[in-house]
């Protein structure tokens, strides 16, 4: 079974939040088969940008509250 390093990251912090949080997200994600992220923050706000990515992109991220 492959390792994989999970990641909790806080979606709403910063001052481009949350578009350039998300994408950076989904380029780890792309960029490494090891990793998985999980998105905290407002679930409605973040999935918005989610949707606004490739489909296949957001395989391996979560978002909660």
């Amino acid at each position: 079974m492959a390792y994989k390093v999970s990641v909790a990251l806080d979606a709403m912090g910063g001052d481009n939040a949350p578009g350039e949080l998300v994408k950076g997200a989904v380029d780890a994600v792309n960029g490494r088969s090891d990793i998985k992220v999980l998105l905290v923050g407002q679930q409605d706000v973040v999935e918005k940008e989610l949707r606004s990515l490739p489909v296949e992109a957001t395989a391996h991220i979560n978002t909660s509250l």
